[in-house]
């Protein structure tokens, strides 16, 4: 597999075709919600969403009140799947973007396993809703991975978000 470095900012399509990839990759939709989910005996909440992929829709949580979190953009962003380096055996989707945490570092914002609002920092988790946040989440992650072609590190998917974070919170 031909190995690209990618600026620190968004990588539009054409300009990834440009680099001598084809546009087969899969895109992944993610709509943000509005509805909020408050973690019992914590602080931490997250906004409730959908991510679908090939026609199949999971329910998403994503951390709210003043993380980081990727813009809406009629762009979309170029993601590469990867092995945690924090969390040995966990897959992941890395969105590659500009957005930079309060330490002005570049954040880190992926899609992964996770079931309630303290399991993210900006990141989105992929499950079935539960009361709490999601339930189901590993295996809907390694379901998400199969609609993906099955992972592998360093495959590149496109993620299409929509839907505005809400402040109100």
């Amino acid at each position: 597999m031909v190995g690209y470095v990618f600026p620190a900012r968004t990588v539009c399509r054409e300009e990834f075709e440009s680099l001598g990839h084809k546009g087969t990759a899969t895109t992944i939709y993610y709509e943000r919600g509005t509805d909020i989910v408050r973690e019992k005996g914590k602080r931490a909440i997250a906004v409730r969403g959908t991510l679908v992929v090939r026609g199949h829709t999971f329910d998403t949580i994503e951390r709210a009140g003043g993380y980081v979190y990727l813009h809406a953009s009629a762009t979309s962003y170029l993601c590469h799947m990867e092995e945690s380096h924090k969390f040995k055996g966990r897959h992941q989707i890395r969105p590659v973007h500009t957005i930079h945490n309060a330490k002005n570092q570049l954040a880190n914002i992926l899609i992964h396993a996770g079931s309630v609002p303290s399991n993210f920092e900006g990141c989105i988790g992929v499950g079935i809703e539960s009361a709490q946040g999601l339930r189901d989440s590993r295996a809907c992650m390694a379901q998400l991975f199969d609609l993906l072609g099955g992972f592998q590190a360093g495959a590149s998917v496109w993620l299409q978000v929509t839907g505005d974070m809400t402040e109100d919170v």
